[in-house]
């Protein structure tokens, strides 16, 4: 086995993830896979490769692919925009709110793109670090960087000992405007009860040494700190993804639709035959601009298909349309009144949803957050990142806006009671001594009993 071996659910899921992906991004994605998702027809094959290339390539111009997933992921990322984590951090770990990741991206950032991955993917990877200058940041990884894991019972507990994560390194060689990189493996392990990390080649030949995974205070960590993000829990295993039953169903009706446009086509054109003259004697057919000259003995006609399958293959369709739009009411079931919890629990069984990933990963984030302030001495229980799904348009009432106006102009609610109001058009859930500091700065503790 090399430091490239993949898992066995990796190799499972990998062609999976690649048909979400290409499904995300949209018509000519997928039209550039050519055959892997349109095959030839039996008798495409049976053509010479010049006429076969002009064949399919007309066939393949004439399917249409639906953005159905992509348009979905649209909708999945505006409403996760809208999600307003509640972040507290200690002092030491205030900057990441800002500047979370190893490329700068703030806290609410990163969580609104590790939410997009698992939709596509059903899973993400979040490693707590430290760059050379100190400071912690959150690396990120997708699920097809992830190649290879174990887990071992330890203390009665299943914990990771193994990560494989695949990264990117430029060539050595590679002048400055060249985009050519080699693969290269970051490698956690469990070594003697502590974390350590090495970076291997594809040959497995060592780029870095080991170096363990050491707290400010000196000692090394007893675990790999990071969290595999899912779309129902935060376990190592593959988790489902959220949208590949409509991928399913674009490629089907992709599929479908090729033969449908086709059939259109040869119904449009009919092929012209000619009975009774040799073959170096037949006319150019140009319907409708010129007349055939044929000899006394020759008879002319028009072959025409009769489309009687159009009908069904259209039929044919629409199930995959219905097919692909039911998955996505699934997906994004936003309408129920219940919390996130409750609804994440309700649906683990049954399918991934926009509510339940966006309640594991903020789990997840708050995990590798509380693993950070592990590794730099800071108090865990200070962090804190939870997210209240709360996907319904709420519509800013105007009357109630002039109404916290002029309760505000009394000094009876803060400034930021209405603003709040105005950005997301609820009431905001605070209690009243809150909102009283937030007016005068005065605590019930400072009031003389």
């Amino acid at each position: 086995m090399s430091v490239s071996t993949t898992h066995p659910e990796y190799a499972e899921a990998a062609p999976l993830w690649e048909l979400v992906r290409l499904a995300a991004k949209g018509q000519q994605a997928v039209k550039d896979k050519r055959v892997k998702f349109l095959p030839m027809s039996n008798g495409m094959r049976q053509l010479d490769a010049d006429m076969q290339s002009d064949v399919y390539k007309a066939y393949l111009s004439r399917a249409e692919y639906p953005n159905w997933v992509q348009d979905a992921l649209r909708t999945a990322t505006g409403l996760i925009s809208k999600q307003m984590p509640e972040v507290e951090l200690p002092s030491a770990m205030q900057d990441m709110e800002q500047n979370a990741t190893d490329d700068g991206f703030s806290l609410k950032q990163m969580y609104s793109r590790t939410c997009n991955d698992v939709m596509e993917t059903g899973r993400s990877c979040l490693l707590a670090d430290i760059d050379e200058s100190g400071k912690p940041y959150i690396a990120v990884y997708n699920a097809e960087s992830l190649i290879n894991w174990q887990v071992t019972g330890i203390n009665g507990r299943q914990d990771i000992t193994l990560l494989v994560l695949k990264e990117q390194r430029k060539k050595p060689d590679a002048d400055r405007y060249s985009h050519e990189y080699d693969d290269v493996y970051r490698v956690l392990s469990l070594q003697d009860g502590y974390c350590v990390s090495e970076l291997l080649d594809d040959k497995g030949q060592t780029l870095e040494e080991a170096v363990p995974y050491m707290t400010s205070s000196g000692k090394g960590l007893s675990y790999i700190p990071a969290v595999i993000t899912g779309s129902t829990d935060n376990s190592v295993d593959v988790d489902k993804i959220p949208l590949l039953t409509m991928a399913y169903a674009a490629v089907k009706y992709y599929q479908l639709s090729a033969d449908y446009y086709q059939e259109l086509h040869h119904t449009a054109h009919p092929q012209p035959y000619i009975i009774g003259m040799d073959e170096d004697e037949v006319p150019r057919v140009a319907s409708g601009i010129f007349a055939w000259l044929l000899p006394t003995d020759a008879s002319c006609g028009y072959l025409e298909i009769t489309g009687t399958g159009i009908t069904a293959k259209r039929t044919a369709m629409q199930d995959q349309k219905n097919a692909a739009l039911e998955a996505g009411a699934k997906v994004m079931d936003t309408s129920s009144q219940e919390s996130g919890e409750a609804r994440k629990a309700r649906q683990n069984d049954q399918y991934a949803s926009l509510y339940s990933v966006v309640v594991t990963v903020a789990e997840g984030v708050e995990q590798v957050l509380k693993y950070i302030a592990e590794l730099i001495g800071a108090n865990q229980d200070e962090v804190i990142f939870t997210v209240k799904p709360e996907f319904t348009s709420n519509v800013t009432d105007t009357a109630m806006l002039q109404q916290l106006i002029n309760l505000a102009t009394m000094g009876k609610v803060s400034d930021q009671t209405v603003w709040d109001y105005l950005q997301t058009g609820k009431i905001p859930e605070r209690t009243y001594d809150d909102d009283v500091l937030l007016r005068t700065g005065i605590t019930q503790a400072d009031i003389p009993t």
